[in-house]
């Protein structure tokens, strides 16, 4: 009668299923380490300011500063801009990897930003919806009376 299962390649089989296990999670925990905390999402939250900042019709030599920086308590990617024309003024431009969608067919958007304006020389508060009114680059909502999220 022949055996289903030898004794002799029952290790091998195990010891090879535990490898390609370490193998797999280490390859999960590299992804994930990718796509939560390594510069793809300020990557893409980089391009995404690139194309709000077209259909804001702003141009590249009016930036005076910008950088990037993530908030780790939220997990949210910042896209902090000020402008030459506009110096009372910083840009808060937010990016998300995704959001709900107002659209009942799909359950997510996905690559999307939306601009916060705060005047640079006082505190953050709620003075917030005045300086989005007196800046010279509103918020895409503002103009089009759009979705806040482009």
């Amino acid at each position: 009668m022949p055996k289903l299962l030898s004794t002799e390649r029952l290790p091998k089989t195990l010891i090879l299923l535990l490898v390609m296990s370490i193998l797999f999670l280490g390859l999960l925990k590299s992804a994930s380490y990718i796509y939560w905390n390594a510069p793809l999402r300020s990557v893409l939250a980089a391009i995404k300011y690139e194309e709000y900042r077209q259909y804001q019709s702003i141009a590249a030599d009016t930036v005076a500063y910008k950088t990037v920086e993530k908030d780790y308590k939220t997990g949210q990617i910042y896209v902090l801009v000020r402008y030459k024309d506009d110096p009372g003024f910083d840009y808060r431009y937010i990016y998300y990897l995704f959001v709900p969608s107002a659209n009942p067919q799909r359950t997510h958007d996905y690559h999307k930003m939306r601009l916060q304006v705060f005047y640079s020389n006082r505190p953050v508060d709620k003075d917030n919806l005045q300086a989005e009114r007196a800046c010279t680059h509103p918020p895409l909502e503002n103009i089009y009376a759009a979705d806040a999220y482009f």
